[in-house]
């Protein structure tokens, strides 16, 4: 009986339920209603795609260190490395290609005119 309960407890602390929207996700959906649940669902999963604006990325990575890589002036480009940290929960990205979950490393996502064009992951677990 003993071992019984400890596999129900092991079990249930394994299972404590999805990860929560962040702040800033929450806001991201409030701003933009005609999301549905889809759109939540896929900020909760923190997955992206090529076709996206800069903002919907930033509230689906929302918590990662991401910075922002220079550019020639007046350059219509912009680039961001993101950090996904070994113990955080994954990323996804998806493009023309297929995609991919990424667990851990670094990403560099490139922008036109804030929408993303392509993505390139710098280091394999």
């Amino acid at each position: 009986m003993g071992r019984f309960l400890l596999f129900i407890a092991l079990t249930i602390a394994g299972c404590a339920g999805p990860a929560a929207l962040t702040p800033k996700q929450w806001e991201y959906i409030r701003a933009h209603p005609e999301l549905g649940d889809s759109g939540r669902n896929a900020l909760l999963e923190r997955a992206i795609a090529v076709g996206q604006r800069l903002d919907r990325v930033l509230a689906a990575w929302d918590g990662l260190r991401v910075e922002r890589k220079p550019h020639q002036p007046g350059s219509r480009i912009d680039t961001y490395e993101f950090f996904v940290a070994i113990d955080g929960r994954p990323v996804a990205v998806r493009g023309p290609e297929g995609g991919e979950t990424i667990t851990t490393g670094r990403v560099l996502l490139t922008f036109r005119d804030e929408v993303l064009v392509s993505w390139v992951r710098l280091e394999y677990e």
